[in-house]
């Protein structure tokens, strides 16, 4: 029961098998219902490389392999994007603790300098 209703996560795709995983859900393994047979060489291209660079899903590229359903279930999976916000964030978080490590690291030197100078 609780396994039909699990996800994957997909994540930045690098790590799941777009063709033989079955990551898209209630759609199993995606190469059976290829426009086209897989072969075993393109049968383990991982996830990642139907997408482009932007973070969107290659359409393009998956509209020659997929029925149109399919592509339609891939247009509505979430995909992994570092956005501009989520970037700037990032940055902010990175400053405050290096801000904090300072101050921390002034304190410890004005502590270490007046014990020096009452121990003198």
């Amino acid at each position: 029961m609780l396994k039909e209703n699990l996800l994957w996560r997909v994540g930045k795709g690098s790590l799941v098998n777009f063709w033989t995983d079955p990551w898209l859900p209630n759609c199993g393994r995606l190469q059976d219902n290829a426009l086209s047979d897989i072969t075993l060489v393109h049968s383990e291209i991982p996830v990642k490389n139907f997408v482009l660079n932007t973070g969107d899903w290659d359409l393009n590229k998956l509209l020659t392999l997929l029925p149109s359903n399919f592509i339609d279930k891939i247009k509505h999976t979430p995909r992994h994007k570092a956005t501009k916000r989520m970037i700037l964030l990032l940055g902010i978080t990175l400053l405050m603790v290096l801000l904090i490590q300072l101050q921390l690291m002034f304190f410890l030197f004005k502590a270490i300098s007046l014990s020096q100078i009452r121990s003198s």
